[in-house]
């Protein structure tokens, strides 16, 4: 197999993502012989990541972002994205390190755009610490949506479930207006073209979960079914897309963990992720659908 260079983000210099991954560069994370690993951040910051995971921080190896050459087994390649970054409280909310956090965010997609790397994987972020300094996205998604100019579909896959809400971080209370039909349409189309194109399965079989509780009991607790989900479910399925109508949420997910299902859609950003959590929290990524490139994290 071909060496596979992943472009990682190094997250917020005060969060955990500098010691995670040096942690992971220092020891046998079992990553396949051909995948390399070029962390976009800042050497300070690693350099502290490295003592605290107790790592050498001789593995840094800082390669120049115009020219990545070839990776170097056993060493953490480094691409060092603007200025020097002093020191920094560990665990504070702070407008610098929300602004390196995003600038090196930001390069590591447009490594991969250039086709320097094949892959983005993002570390962690403090949202706060963007807002306080003046970064205009909630996060990674919405950024992605506007710098490719794309729809975009959050996904949380792992060995035993995949699922997608259909509204992310949002107010709860909110969610009825925005779950039109077209949104529906829009998501679970770019679902059913991932599983087959990003997961090689042949025919998906989607569920999609219901607003309401019992999937709103034929109007009886509450009408976006009928009104909603219902009919976005019988266009797709005009479609060629094999998708159930609305199912109960309290109660679809063993069937999907049995492999009844190869994904399964929910309205609201919880019904999806704590079900999720609950089963893979440590073995869970997450990944930007949509996109002419590849994002992960961890979930």
């Amino acid at each position: 197999m071909r060496p596979v260079r992943l472009a990682v983000s190094l997250g917020d210099p005060a969060g955990v993502g500098p010691e995670l991954l040096a942690a992971l560069a220092g020891r046998d994370a079992g990553l396949p012989d051909n995948i390399y690993l070029t962390v976009f951040g800042d050497r300070g910051a690693l350099e502290r990541g490295c003592v605290a995971a107790g790592v050498d921080p001789t593995l840094i190896r800082e390669l120049p972002a115009d020219g990545l050459s070839e990776p170097t087994p056993g060493k953490l390649d480094l691409v060092q994205v603007g200025d020097a970054l002093g020191p920094v409280k560990l665990g504070a909310v702070d407008a610098d390190c929300g602004a390196a956090s995003f600038e090196w965010f930001s390069a590591a997609v447009e490594a991969v755009v250039a086709r320097s790397a094949d892959a983005v994987v993002t570390g962690p972020i403090c949202k706060q610490s963007w807002a306080e300094a003046g970064v205009q996205y909630a996060g990674h998604t919405g950024w992605l949506a506007q710098r490719f100019g794309l729809p975009t579909v959050m996904m949380l896959a792992g060995p035993r479930l995949r699922v997608v809400p259909l509204t992310v971080h949002v107010p709860l209370a909110r969610v009825p207006q925005l779950l039109t039909r077209e949104l529906v349409l829009e998501q679970l189309r770019i679902l059913q073209r991932a599983l087959i194109e990003d997961f090689g399965v042949k025919r998906p079989r989607i569920a999609l979960a219901g607003l309401n509780p019992h999937a709103g009991e034929g109007g009886g607790i509450g009408r976006e079914e009928l009104e909603v989900l219902i009919p976005a479910a019988q266009t797709l399925r005009a479609e060629g897309i094999d998708i159930s109508d609305p199912l109960p949420a309290d109660g679809l997910f063993p069937a999907a963990i049995d492999g009844g299902y190869d994904a399964v859609a929910c309205p609201t950003h919880d019904q999806a992720l704590i079900p999720f959590k609950l089963l893979q929290m440590h073995s869970g990524v997450n990944l930007t659908l949509g996109l002419p490139i590849v994002r992960t994290s961890p979930a």
